[in-house]
């Protein structure tokens, strides 16, 4: 009965519309029931963030049983739309092969995109690929040189 309740009032709440931040309220207080359901109706709608925290959710087993392949697609779904947190979280699942094949390139892709919108660790990662020559080749530079100056931009940002 309990459950019945609790499903009815979370029918009725997507009848009057639901936001990220009420997924987010949910999932941050451990309710992963409240968070699945409103992360997935916005998700549906191709809300990028609710996408990235279905991705974080199936990474984790909160709510749902584990499972990488599904955290991989909607990590995919919200990389794709210009979500820098999910780029930076593909890079990192294509560096460690956790449900794909590990793949260095790729990773140095998503990294790339994460790190052009600013994102702090993925700009250090293409910097210490560049700086070290790990996976890039040494001598990288495909006419842009954005590695060297992603790097530089970090070491400026440190310094202060």
């Amino acid at each position: 009965m309990k459950n019945f309740i609790l499903d009815l009032f979370l029918g009725i709440t997507l009848l009057f519309g639901v936001s990220f931040d009420d997924g987010l309220s949910a999932y941050q207080k451990g309710d992963f029931k409240t968070a699945l359901f409103v992360f997935e109706d916005l998700a549906s709608e191709g809300n990028a963030k609710a996408q990235y925290f279905l991705g974080v959710m199936y990474q984790n087993g909160e709510g749902v049983r584990q499972d990488y392949k599904k955290a991989f697609e909607w990590y995919e779904r919200a990389a794709l739309q210009g979500d820098a947190e999910a780029q930076h979280t593909l890079a990192l699942i294509y560096e460690n092969g956790t449900g794909v094949k590990q793949d260095f390139e790729k990773a140095r892709e998503w990294h790339k995109k994460a790190a052009l919108q600013g994102h702090t660790i993925s700009k250090y990662f293409i910097g210490d690929m560049h700086i070290n020559g790990e996976d890039v080749g040494k001598d990288y530079d495909d006419g842009s040189q954005d590695g060297h100056n992603i790097y530089k931009e970090l070491l400026r940002e440190r310094a202060f």
